[in-house]
């Protein structure tokens, strides 16, 4: 593999604090360049975890566990999967967009506004990147929201749920 094989947590955390500072996309000319998020949260968990299988009993049964998912996507895959991890991040709204929206009392603050539309564009673009990266080194990666079986349905008792 490559320099992620090393220590492949930290490669992946750096990759996505730094795609965050440095892409242009967590910027807009409308908040005086400043930028949508901060220094992102990331975290890790194993594909395996039992804690993915409670979700069909709270969600529905539709709703895919991470093994399921990476089933679907690479259906010509024969193992099970021994080394699957599930890598999840938090973008923190910057503190300026939050303080903007912290003074008005009626509506969302322009700043909130943009950051809300263009903010969620460079969530997008930083899962597209981190699983291009992740597959350039030599992984299977995939983003679930992006991928073809993705879907939101209405269930009863939890509304709007994604499977």
């Amino acid at each position: 593999m490559s320099c992620v094989a090393n220590n492949p947590e930290q490669v992946i955390v750096d990759e996505i604090k730094n795609f965050v500072a440095e892409n242009p996309g967590n910027r807009d000319s409308r908040l005086n360049g400043k930028p949508f998020f901060e220094d992102p949260l990331v975290g890790f968990a194993d594909a395996h975890d039992p804690l993915f299988e409670t979700y069909k009993d709270i969600i529905g049964d539709f709703h895919l566990t991470p093994i399921e998912v990476l089933d679907r996507f690479y259906p010509e895959h024969d193992s099970s999967w021994v080394n699957a991890s599930v890598i999840s991040w938090i973008l923190p709204i910057a503190r300026s967009v939050r303080e903007s929206n912290r003074r008005e009392t009626s509506c969302s603050s322009e700043a909130w506004l943009i950051t809300k539309t263009f903010g969620e564009e460079f969530n997008i673009k930083l899962a597209e990147h981190m699983a291009s990266f992740l597959t350039e080194q030599g992984f299977r990666a995939l983003v679930p929201t992006l991928s073809p079986f993705f879907e939101i349905v209405q269930t009863e008792h939890a509304g709007f749920a994604a499977n």
